[in-house]
């Protein structure tokens, strides 16, 4: 009987009622045609303890000043973080909001302008933290960036204003008026030379005209809104095709009905995320909490969309979806990340932890390959089989299992596990991968044996860890 390679698959892709392609934990990396595979499945970062923000929570929002103070609203204070860890709590941010924080290009002392979505502010400027007074004919902001030298404001009413040059004064003359659509401004964000100012059903794009009275004129509009505010996320990926800086967002129509992930290209919209994840978005219980961050590992740039249900990586160098899941939940319990110090660190979602990212973190227990099996789409499983691999004369290893049984017409799912993947905060995590469907429909198929490919790494230290080869031995029935 013929040994037949199976596709790993390269993508979560799972349709409405069955149980398809679905990587967790773990992505397809592009090494082309001169590999075994071309696209093997590898393990996520994993990461270590950095530091604990006493009396923090949530990570509602992160900056990086200037790689040497690192400054994060958690909970309901604000803390600067140096690079050993160290944390210092600065002020009170007494609100719940997510929080919005932009640094100017103050050549001598930085200044850093920090706005709430429910109305708080704050200025940084050296380590001291002050509440700014605004004139009272401007109305509260609901978030803030930086561009071109300005801070740059958002009211919920249309209206955003801009501050001073590299200054944190706001002249309530200075502002100009959202107004293509009737609809709630959400948030200011940056692409390259734009200005974007979102609105639950539009965009606004704007440019720095260099005008003495108010410098920015609009350029045009897209009619795609923004499903939650905190998705928006500016990523710069480097691809095949070139360098390519874009904002991917949760998108609604000019109607107010969520379309989906979108992606920026050029000045219109493009729809991204598989209907999956769109059911997903619809049914996330809580709206408010639906957050997106950007971070990179190893060559590869991740859109990570993450809500209380769900969390979800768009890898932008590759176009292909995976699933995050910390041990023992649904979701992944990064929930905001930043480039500091040469290191990605990452916001706990729950607590006052953050997170260094490490690729070598070595997980405390030796690895399995766990497979099991089912014959109605992911309805109904077979118990485990497992295997124990990795040791100091296997860096790479094959596992076979035997005597799978005959399928009914639909053919065989299969779901492989790789325990202790990688390691988060001391917690060893797996990662899953379920492949597309072995079949021959509307035949049977009889599996007499599957093999596995794996990386488990020389004592479990040296390699990535991942599945980079299936194949089985089958016998199609009645063809």
């Amino acid at each position: 009987m013929p040994i037949t390679p199976v596709s790993l698959g390269t993508t979560t892709n799972t349709d409405r009622d069955t149980t398809t392609a679905i990587l967790i934990n773990c992505y397809a990396e592009a090494i082309g045609q001169e590999g075994k595979i071309p696209y093997p499945i590898y393990a996520c970062c994993g990461f270590d303890a950095w530091s604990t923000l006493t009396s923090g929570g949530v990570t509602r929002g992160m900056l990086n000043l200037d790689d040497s103070t690192l400054y994060v609203v958690s909970g309901t204070n604000l803390y600067s973080v140096n690079t050993s860890g160290t944390a210092t709590n600065l002020a009170s941010i007494s609100t719940s909001g997510y929080a919005y924080m932009a640094r100017n290009r103050n050549a001598t002392a930085p200044q850093v302008f920090l706005v709430t979505s429910d109305g708080q502010m704050r200025t940084i400027q050296s380590g001291t933290v002050s509440t700014p007074t605004l004139d009272s004919s401007i109305p509260a902001f609901n978030a803030v960036c930086a561009h071109d030298g300005y801070f740059v404001f958002t009211c919920p009413n249309g209206n955003w204003y801009i501050s001073g040059l590299n200054a944190v004064t706001v002249d309530p003359l200075k502002f100009a008026i959202a107004q293509a659509v009737p609809d709630v401004t959400l948030r200011p964000i940056t692409r390259g030379t734009d200005l974007i100012i979102a609105g639950s059903k539009h965009l606004e794009f704007w440019a720095d005209s260099g005008s003495t009275d108010f410098p920015y004129t609009r350029t045009t509009v897209t009619h795609v809104g923004v499903y939650a505010a905190p998705s928006m996320a500016n990523l710069i990926a480097v691809t095949p095709n070139g360098t390519n800086e874009t904002v991917i967002f949760v998108g609604n129509n000019a109607q107010g009905a969520l379309l989906g992930v979108m992606m920026l290209n050029g000045y219109q919209a493009v729809k991204i995320s598989p209907y999956w994840l769109d059911r997903a978005i619809r049914d996330e219980p809580t709206q408010s909490s639906i957050r997106a961050f950007v971070h990179s590992e190893g060559g590869d740039t991740f859109y990570t969309l993450t809500a209380s249900s769900f969390t979800a990586e768009y890898n932008a160098t590759t176009g292909y979806w995976n699933k995050r899941q910390s041990q023992g939940t649904s979701v992944w319990k990064a929930v905001d990340a930043t480039a500091f110090n040469k290191s990605m660190i990452f916001g706990d979602g729950s607590s006052g932890a953050l997170y260094k990212a490490n690729p070598y973190t070595l997980p405390a227990n030796m690895s399995q390959i766990k497979l099991r099996s089912s014959r109605d789409s992911g309805n109904d499983w077979s118990a485990y089989r497992s295997k124990t691999i990795g040791d100091s004369t296997a860096p790479y290893e094959r596992v076979r299992f035997n005597r799978l049984g005959q399928s009914k017409e639909d053919g065989f799912t299969f779901e492989v596990t790789l325990s202790s993947a990688y390691q988060e905060a001391g917690t060893d995590t797996d990662m899953i991968v379920i492949p597309p469907t072995v079949h021959a429909y509307p035949h049977y198929i009889i599996v007499d044996a599957i093999y596995i490919d794996s990386t488990p790494g020389i004592g479990e230290t040296t390699k990535s860890k991942g599945i980079t080869g299936l194949a089985v031995d089958s016998t199609t029935l009645g063809a």
